[in-house]
């Protein structure tokens, strides 16, 4: 057990696509914050291309090149996350380049399995003299569209297995943190789904001490509850435009910010450091306006989450306005141009709102 302070450090979406196989140390503004940490903790959502092309039902799906993994070495990671909705992109040939690649460097995996009848949802650490398991699930409405004929096994995301989970695991270690890929409902959304909240609480509540959130690729709030964090979402570490059946998906201004939360865990307490980082010409940079960013939006989540109109309004926003304004930005054309080249019938089922 010990008297040793810890201190771990999680990082949001990872995904070394497209121009990381050129880029040089996109990671090199950020080298000094990770040397004095015990611990490095990210979500790998970009596996590395297979030798059996890409699942064309994935849209879009992702893959990332041998020589842009090389950049994880630079972060130093400790541990991975591999429960998300990307984990089957590249089916079992890519999966295992990317399970052979973490071992060779000894790179913790958890939240999948190949050919086990039990998935690799929970991994179990002593850091610093104080015992931390790790449990990783993915939630179904992030859309992970699994195959029938994968040997691949995905730790799903249950609310009711996940805190008995937590509850047998508490009697093992002095902390659980939990890692989430969940808020599928949410995507680009800089709140948390009415779901997200209820069901962080009851992990609390049943002995969980970190609830560490991807998936939404945009930050979102931090939450305190019984003295315990909840970070919703990390929002994206790195990430590049995704080339994906021959065509560009561009990522949203918002998915060029992310957190990179460090936790001090002494013996009486969780202390945060929270760190705003922006995308540039996927090199990396501290920013204090993500900082005062996420500041802002865990006060207007004291006012969102009470009141259910408020997530109904944001959710009809996200399905319905945001895409839309996503194209117009993406567009080539200015405004004018794209008006007086649609037809009718394509403005209609461009304004047209989805049931």
């Amino acid at each position: 057990m010990g008297n040793t302070n810890t201190n771990i450090i999680f990082l949001g979406d990872i995904s070394l696509n497209n121009g990381y196989r050129d880029m040089k140390s996109p990671f090199k503004n950020l080298i000094h914050e990770f040397a004095k940490t015990d611990w490095i903790v990210g979500n790998l959502e970009s596996l590395l291309k297979g030798d059996e092309g890409f699942d064309l039902k994935k849209k879009p799906y992702l893959y990332s090149e041998e020589k842009a993994f090389s950049h994880l070495l630079s972060l130093k990671l400790n541990l991975v996350s591999t429960a998300h909705n990307h984990v089957f992109d590249n089916f079992d040939s890519g999966y295992n380049k990317t399970i052979n690649f973490l071992e060779a460097n000894n790179i913790d995996y958890i939240g999948s399995s190949y050919k086990r009848k039990k998935n690799n949802f929970l991994i179990e650490k002593n850091i610093c003299n104080k015992s931390f398991t790790f449990l990783n699930y993915c939630h179904p409405d992030t859309n992970y569209n699994k195959k029938n004929t994968t040997n691949i096994n995905l730790s799903v995301y249950d609310n009711k297995q996940i805190i008995q989970d937590i509850e047998k695991s508490k009697k093992e270690s002095n902390y659980i943190i939990l890692l989430l890929h969940w808020g599928g409902i949410s995507d680009y959304g800089y709140f948390p789904s009415k779901y997200q909240v209820t069901d962080a609480k009851s992990f609390i509540d049943a002995g969980a001490d970190v609830i560490m959130g991807h998936h939404s690729h945009c930050i979102q709030p931090i939450q305190y509850y019984k003295n315990k964090p909840i970070i919703y979402s990390l929002g994206n570490f790195c990430f590049d435009t995704i080339i994906s059946h021959n065509k560009e998906h561009a990522i949203r201004k918002s998915g060029n910010e992310g957190l990179v939360v460090k936790i001090l865990f002494t013996d009486n307490d969780i202390n945060l450091k929270i760190i705003g980082i922006k995308n540039k010409g996927l090199l990396l940079h501290i920013s204090k306006k993500v900082f005062f960013k996420i500041l802002l939006l865990n006060n207007f989540f004291k006012l969102f989450y009470r009141f259910d109109f408020i997530y109904d309004l944001n959710r009809f926003y996200l399905k319905h306005i945001e895409p839309k304004i996503f194209y117009i930005e993406q567009s080539e054309k200015n405004i004018w141009q794209m008006v007086i080249s649609f037809r009718i019938s394509k403005i209609i089922r461009f304004i047209k709102f989805k049931k």
